[in-house]
């Protein structure tokens, strides 16, 4: 209630005040009339009523006072006036950049520009010319009409860069007569050109079309020059969204290609090997020839593992059916185990982190590798895989340990292994470090670490 009580007197006053500004000079007439009559009648029983003394206070009183004061007081409307202005136009850009920003397409952002300066002004239609890079031309993106079709008039689209001197505008914005340019009249009809300019860079331009007894006042000028630069941000921000979208979905229709690709492909034969491969191992003419049921075994085996491969890389170019890094690495592991006949202990810690795609694969085929190592030569019964994502170090670090024969690091270096060097160039490539602990007869440890993008802090090390 107390502030309902404030909120009225200040209206009150704030009314009060408006009131003696605007009839300001009518006040200082009435206090001058009274300050004469107070001092016609101050001397009026003197003997000599008008003097030397009656002349300066009616100079002073009754001229210089009043004059002063109505200077003051028109210094002060002026002021007010335009704070007011201010004020108003800040409302206006305010709102006219909430509107825009708003937009959730190019078209509608564009219907928005043409018909908010209809909300300020007289004008009778609006037009958004852009220009194009390609054919260095301006090209109407949207139009607004007060009038039906018939009464409005014809415009061509697109238009030469030289109509109404938009070659020759200043890269700035200032709203201006659209006049004819090089000797020819130019296409639009009478009205005002607003060009649109971006970090000294052209956009297009704005066209208000005004009937012909309307012209633009000093306020809505200085109004439209100053929400062109909110204009000008909203199409280059507009524009910038849509080229990332468009990218995305480049992206996401070549990746969605290479997958059809594979499945139709590659996919399609490994399946079929493995089928005939399953079917020749289960042949009865081919169980005592046992070098080539060997070699059978492991085409099999290899047919798996191709199979299995392209899978993982079918999950991973398609990202609204990707799992996390977690995941793939579970379910790679328990892949192997159930094929290899070990088991599998996994140690999740911390929160998973979103990783970019590209970590992820190598991250997964470091592993993929050494989960294959583990099958192939370490005989082990038990493996454990740990995952830590380490919020407070930004790191994330990645564990495979088994109980098998281990083997001698240097030796199989210098013997030029392949895959230990692979998983090391992958490692190196997303600026991660691994880490290979093993010898004979004591089990292997692979450790990965990787900083997460937020900072480059020094790995924690697993217990």
């Amino acid at each position: 209630m107390e502030k309902q009580e404030n909120g009225f007197l200040g209206k009150l006053k704030n009314d009060v005040a408006n009131v003696l500004l605007e009839r300001r000079w009518v006040l200082l007439f009435l206090l001058a009339a009274s300050a004469l009559i107070f001092e016609i009648l101050e001397h009026q029983d003197v003997e000599h009523p008008i003097d030397a003394h009656f002349v300066r206070e009616i100079v002073l009183f009754v001229i210089i006072y009043p004059l002063a004061f109505g200077l003051l007081l028109n210094t002060l409307l002026k002021t007010q006036r335009q704070r007011d202005l201010l004020l108003r136009q800040q409302e206006i850009k305010q709102n006219l950049n909430r509107l825009l920003m708003s937009a959730s397409t190019w078209r509608e952002l564009c219907n928005r520009i043409v018909s908010f300066p209809a909300t300020e002004t007289s004008a009778a239609g609006v037009c958004l010319y852009l220009l194009s890079e390609e054919n260095n031309a301006l090209h109407m993106e949207a139009d607004w009409w007060l009038e039906k079709p018939p009464r409005r008039p014809v415009l061509q689209n697109p238009l030469p860069l030289d109509c109404c001197g938009v070659a020759n505008h200043v890269l700035e914005p200032h709203l201006h007569p659209c006049l004819s340019h090089n000797g020819h009249s130019s296409p639009l009809s009478s009205g005002y050109c607003l060009p649109l300019v971006k970090d000294h860079h052209r956009l297009g331009l704005m066209y208000l079309y005004m009937a012909s007894s309307e012209c633009l006042s000093p306020v809505q000028i200085d109004l439209l020059n100053s929400i062109s630069p909110t204009v000008a941000l909203a199409i280059e921000s507009m524009r910038a969204k849509q080229q990332l979208e468009s990218h995305a979905e480049a992206i996401q229709n070549e990746r969605e290609r290479i997958a059809r690709q594979l499945h139709d492909t590659l996919g399609q034969n490994l399946a079929y090997l493995r089928l005939k491969l399953d079917q020749m191992s289960m042949e009865n003419t081919l169980s005592t020839i046992a070098v080539v049921q060997q070699d059978l075994e492991r085409m099999r085996d290899i047919a798996y593992e191709a199979h299995e491969q392209v899978r993982q890389t079918l999950v991973s170019l398609k990202p609204e059916g990707s799992a996390c890094l977690t995941d793939l690495l579970l379910a790679q592991s328990r892949a192997v185990a159930q094929q290899a006949g070990f088991s599998v202990h996994p140690h999740i810690v911390g929160e998973a982190v979103p990783l970019p795609s590209t970590v992820q694969r190598k991250i997964h085929a470091i592993f993929r590798e050494a989960l294959h190592n583990v099958e192939r030569h370490a005989h082990a019964d038990t493996v454990h895989l740990s995952i830590y994502f380490d919020a407070c170090a930004a790191s994330l670090i990645v564990s495979l340990e088994d109980d098998g024969v281990g083997f001698a690091l240097d030796q199989v270096r210098s013997n030029g292994h392949f895959g230990l060097l692979i998983m090391q160039q992958r490692a190196e490539e997303i600026s991660g470090q691994l880490t290979i602990e093993t010898a004979p007869y004591q089990g292997t440890r692979v450790v990965l670490h990787y900083p997460l993008p937020q900072t480059q802090s020094a790995p924690v090390d697993l217990v």
